[in-house]
């Protein structure tokens, strides 16, 4: 069963009004629980493991990094208007509730992290992760991968060859990173309580964590 947040918070207060079933401190702990897990937040760690065509441009640079046989079958794929690109988008997520000031330690399980990608504003994939992910309450950072194959000339095709080398150069090559990827995210968290679903959506970005 999936609940709202906010909903769940004050449903428990609610609840702290019936005594007969849990003790008015107890409700506040689980009231604070729920709280603790809504401010985990994420954040875009960057691209591994492009891969263009089944090229590796891993270290490559600019469109000069590519030999004759790539340029070869980069052109057979505008021909074929088909250019696909694998790649792994690895997110961060933040748990801050480590025990020290207000905050409970408190182990979080991301059951369901519904995604859309967006590439310079297109939307591009959309996909959920395949396990649960664990986020411990150490106050450290849980990197996990969202695998990604793309056909790049589907949402991209007007552009020249050029430019889509650059812009896969710039997600993934040697100086690559994911200031041009979004993520849209809804994340599900799973509690003795049962899941909670965060009650909006989340613009995930490489520049600050999010939540």
């Amino acid at each position: 069963m999936k609940i709202n947040i906010r909903k769940a918070i004050i449903a428990f207060v609610i609840l702290a009004l019936v005594p007969t079933f849990y003790g008015c401190q107890s409700l506040m702990n689980i009231a604070d629980a729920i709280t603790n897990l809504e401010r985990i937040k994420f954040k875009l760690d960057g691209v591994s493991n492009f891969r263009l065509m089944g090229i590796d441009i891993a270290n490559k640079r600019s469109v000069n990094d590519f030999n004759l046989v790539d340029a070869a079958n980069f052109a057979d794929a505008m021909l074929s208007k088909t250019m696909m690109a694998d790649f792994i988008v690895n997110v961060a997520a933040h748990n801050p509730n480590d025990g020290k000031g207000k905050t409970t330690s408190t182990l979080a399980t991301l059951t369901s992290f519904d995604w859309r990608l967006y590439i310079d504003d297109h939307e591009v994939l959309a996909g959920d992760i395949a396990r649960a992910i664990e986020i411990p309450g150490t106050g450290q950072t849980t990197i996990f991968p969202l695998g990604v194959r793309v056909d790049l000339m589907r949402f991209f095709g007007k552009q020249n060859l050029d430019n889509l080398l650059t812009l896969a150069l710039a997600l993934g090559g040697a100086d690559g990173s994911a200031a041009r990827l979004t993520l849209d995210a809804r994340p599900t968290i799973q509690t003795p309580f049962g899941a909670i679903t965060y009650p909006g959506r989340i613009k995930i970005v490489n520049t600050e964590f999010r939540g």
